[in-house]
């Protein structure tokens, strides 16, 4: 599958949200995903987008850990509202940290039409 398959905009009820897949990533891929996801969403308006990070069974390492960190802090100004949908177990530590540090606020789900209807009813 292409990057470009992976991060990706997609339309819901006429709302454009930025959905950004890790499912099952290993750690390279993960990190590679990582990398492509900051430059398309450095090249968006601030506080213009709505994202859907996907993260069921995604495998993680310190190295991953703080990639994620500096993406999640570098994405803040560009992201209005975000949603995050699959943690578990030991992601969510490390979810719990990256929200600490970054400051940022992301809902979590287990569900994708859950996280997507939250998106989309998301006002400023």
């Amino acid at each position: 599958m292409a990057l470009e398959d992976d991060v990706r905009f997609i339309k819901y009820k006429g709302c454009s949200i930025l959905q950004i897949n890790f499912e099952e990533c290993q750690p390279p891929e993960f990190l590679e995903r990582i990398l492509y996801a900051r430059s398309v969403i450095a090249r968006q308006p601030l506080q213009s987008l709505r994202t859907l990070t996907l993260i069921k069974n995604a495998r993680f390492n310190r190295q991953v850990s703080a990639a994620v960190k500096e993406y999640t802090k570098h994405n803040k100004p560009y992201v209005c509202v975000a949603a995050l949908v699959g943690l578990s177990g030991l992601q969510e530590i490390v979810y719990n940290v990256i929200i600490k540090v970054t400051g940022r606020k992301i809902a979590t789900f287990t569900h994708v039409e859950a996280a997507k209807e939250f998106l989309v009813a998301y006002r400023e």
